[in-house]
């Protein structure tokens, strides 16, 4: 003879038995009034997530160019150190 134990599951939130659904995310079980309250807390730190992510993408690209910038100016101020050694090995030569 089998047995069935049937495990009734409470919602985390008011402790309802009946309606229960789990969250795949956090395997928590929720009633249907609090797992819709649920989706839309998961669905606010998607957007919370989604909005650092755009801000640290944006931080990045400017430090980016602003690394290029800097390279930039490197590159003229060695291109100018070069012309200046070349100019005094001229001047020095031609004394």
């Amino acid at each position: 003879m089998t047995s069935s134990t049937t495990q009734k599951t409470l919602c985390v939130t008011c402790g309802k038995i009946s309606g229960c659904f789990t969250c795949r995310e956090c395997q928590k079980d929720f009633c249907k009034l609090h797992v819709a309250e649920h989706q839309q807390e998961l669905s606010k730190q998607l957007d919370d997530l989604t909005l650092d992510h755009d801000q640290f993408r944006h931080s990045l690209i400017e430090h980016t160019q602003q690394q290029s910038q800097h390279h930039s100016y490197i590159k003229q101020i060695d291109e100018w150190e070069q012309e200046s050694i070349n100019k005094i090995h001229y001047v020095a030569t031609d004394a």
